[in-house]
This record gives C-alpha cells, sequence and structure tokens, in this order.
C-alpha cells in the first residue's frame, strides 16, 4: 500500500509542484488550497505525512498543527512545516505546538525527499516501539491474570475436594474454617475479576473519549456501616496479620457510584494492610469541607519512594523485598482513575518508613431543602 502525503499550501503553483512530484515518487498525494481545507482533508484522508504550509490566508499552518494534535488520530502523524522565513522563533513555536520538521523555501527535490522520507521512516520506528510495548503490555497483562486466577481457582478447588472426600471425618470447626478459606478466596477472585473488568471498561472508554454515565452519577452514604463492611472483606483476607482499622467519620453522601466507591476503598485499605510494618494499624478518617467531602486513609507501613509514586500505572507491583507480591497490580491506578472520573482529586503523601498518607476529596451529596 502506497503512503499517503497531504499538501496544505495556498500557493497554486508550488501546491501543483509538490502534489507532481511526490506522486512521481510513489506516493499518494491530495492536496488543499487552505488550512481550513487542510484540516477537512486530513480527516477524511488520515495521511501518513502533512506537508504544511506556515503563512496562509485565515487558518494559518501553526493552527493547522495545534488543530491536528488535539484528535487522537494525528497524536503521531508526522507533520512538516514549508516557511519562507527561517526566523528561529517561528521554528520554536512550531516545534512546541507539534511539527517534527521544517522546510524552508525554496528547497531543492532532494531536499524535500530527504526530510520526508526521514521523517516517515521514523514514524514506521516509533510505530513499532508502540506496538512491541502494547504487546509486552499484553503479554504481562496475561501473565498475571492467569497466575491470580488459578491460585485462587486452585485453591477453592483443592478445600473443596477435601471436604468432600474427608467430609465424615472432619468435626464442625474444621468445616467452617475449610468453608472460611474456599470463602476466601472466592472474594479474591471475584475482586480480581471486577478489577480487570474496571480496567478494560477505562481502556475502552479512553479508546471512544466516553464516560460511563455510572461514573457521574449516583450517591453513596459514606457512613459507619459502609466502612464495616468493607473492613469485613479485608480483614477475611488477613486473618493471621490481625489488622486494626481506626475509625473517625462524618456520616455523608457523597457523589459517586456506590460500587466505584467500594473498590476504590477496597483497594486502598488493603494495600494499606499488605505493606504494613508489624502489627497492621490504619486510621480512616472521612469529613466535610464546604461543598467536598475528604477521605484520609493513614498507615505506618514502608512507604513510597518519590520515583515509586512516578511509576502508578497497569499491571505494576512495586518492588517489596520483604512482601510476597499478590495480586494483579491494579490496585492504586483503578483506585486514583476512578477518582479522577468522578470528578474527585487523588493525592499521596509518603514518607518510606515512616507514614503513607491518601487524600481523596469528592462532591458532597447536599439535599435540597
Amino acid at each position: 500500500m502506497r503512503e499517503k502525503i497531504l499538501v496544505i499550501e495556498d500557493e497554486k503553483v508550488i501546491r501543483e509542484n509538490l502534489t507532481y512530484l511526490l506522486s512521481l515518487t510513489g506516493f499518494e498525494v491530495r492536496a488543499a488550497a487552505n488550512g481550513n481545507d487542510g484540516i477537512s482533508e486530513a480527516i477524511l484522508f488520515k495521511p501518513d505525512l502533512i506537508l504544511c504550509d506556515v503563512m496562509m490566508q485565515g487558518i494559518d499552518g501553526f493552527e493547522v498543527v495545534e488543530i491536528l494534535r488535539r484528535k487522537k488520530d494525528f497524536s503521531m502523524t508526522p507533520f512538516i512545516f514549508l516557511t519562507a522565513k527561517g526566523e528561529l522563533s517561528d521554528m520554536r513555536r512550531g516545534m512546541i505546538l507539534g511539527a517534527d520538521d521544517y522546510l524552508t523555501k525554496p528547497f531543492t527535490l532532494d531536499e524535500l525527499m530527504g526530510t520526508v522520507e526521514a521523517r516517515l521512516k521514523r514514524r514506521v520506528e516509533i510505530d513499532h516501539i508502540i506496538q512491541n510495548r502494547i504487546q509486552d503490555i499484553y503479554k504481562k497483562q496475561t501473565k498475571t491474570t492467569v497466575h491470580e486466577f488459578n491460585t485462587s481457582l486452585n485453591t477453592i478447588m483443592g478445600f473443596t475436594g477435601f471436604l468432600r472426600e474427608d467430609y465424615g471425618s472432619l468435626d464442625q470447626q474444621e468445616v467452617k474454617e475449610l468453608l472460611g478459606l474456599i470463602y476466601t478466596s472466592s472474594n479474591h477472585f471475584k475482586r480480581n475479576l471486577d478489577s480487570t473488568t474496571i480496567y478494560n471498561e477505562l481502556v475502552a472508554m479512553n479508546e471512544s473519549n466516553v464516560v460511563k454515565s455510572e461514573l457521574t452519577s449516583g450517591v453513596t452514604m459514606f457512613d459507619g456501616e459502609f466502612v464495616k463492611s468493607i473492613w469485613a472483606e479485608i480483614k477475611a483476607y488477613f486473618l493471621e496479620s490481625q489488622p486494626e482499622l481506626l475509625v473517625d467519620i462524618q456520616a455523608a453522601g457523597i457523589v459517586v457510584n456506590e460500587f466505584y466507591l467500594k473498590k476504590i476503598l477496597v483497594e486502598l485499605l488493603d494495600n494499606a494492610v499488605r505493606y504494613a510494618v508489624g502489627v497492621p494499624q490504619i486510621k480512616l478518617e472521612g469529613y466535610k469541607e464546604e461543598d467536598n467531602y475528604v477521605i484520609r486513609i493513614t498507615d505506618h507501613g514502608q512507604g513510597f519512594s518519590e520515583a515509586e509514586l512516578g511509576q502508578i500505572k497497569p499491571f505494576h507491583q512495586f518492588i517489596r523485598k520483604v512482601v510476597e507480591q499478590k495480586g494483579l497490580g491494579l490496585g492504586l491506578y483503578l483506585s486514583r482513575r476512578l477518582v479522577q472520573l468522578s470528578k474527585g482529586s487523588f493525592t499521596i503523601e509518603s514518607t518510606p518508613g515512616v507514614h503513607t498518607i491518601i487524600q481523596i476529596t469528592m462532591f458532597r451529596h447536599i439535599a435540597s431543602s
């Protein structure tokens, strides 16, 4: 398939010459006589590279690149400015807006072809890097999710099989303990499944630029009962460490979907317990602040370094020498994204070996009189 080039140039002779020369060398070429037509043609034609004059009547080249760079389809499209002005300030402005290169008029055929071919080659190299990165992420995601799901399923199947074979020889307390372990593993499996589903939904939303209505609607009553139900799920998974939760909250309605708020808090409290030093003691505060509601989670565990706080991304597990790595590596990422999509703010303050404070601020539901 021939590579496609769009020429946006208001001088007819230059536009026709460029179209002819590029077509002669094997490219599929379309042309536009002004910036407005160029933007429309780019959207329809989806070129592999754009050559654009800077100084044009109406929408100039700077505006063209600025408008197109805002569109996802053109975020990586090579953009070369054609200019009769070699002023440094113009070049700097164009590069800031997203131009990749300049050709100063008049230019030779060798200069034109050299610049075009270099930028198209660089585009192929970048595409290759991106595709490799996508494949790496996919492989990592698949490996992590399969391992986590298999771990939970093997536990469930193992203890269920044990109950089937030896039920008659087990006393009531032993049966109860085994059922508790099965329930905990089932809960863990469901939680990982929910995380994977939410992550895929966020990816789909990012690709379509359409936010699910559930994220921007709904009111959740944040009170003692709500916190109690969440903490019961956490404690069931950390029976041996016997974590303690100190609660100091004001009951209030928060503008957020209940399922997502629960997901956020389960993930954050789980992390707080998982990376605790000694007996986990977590503090959960919630209070009204004007039209907002603030939730603060404080732990005295290992904490995060500044470098680690910059690495909150999907399927990334922070390196912890003294903690066995479990989970999908999605907790912090999902929590932050869900808060942001709910029009809230999410901050982390951490001093390694001292404490970590995560603060969530969301809109408070204020009933109309």
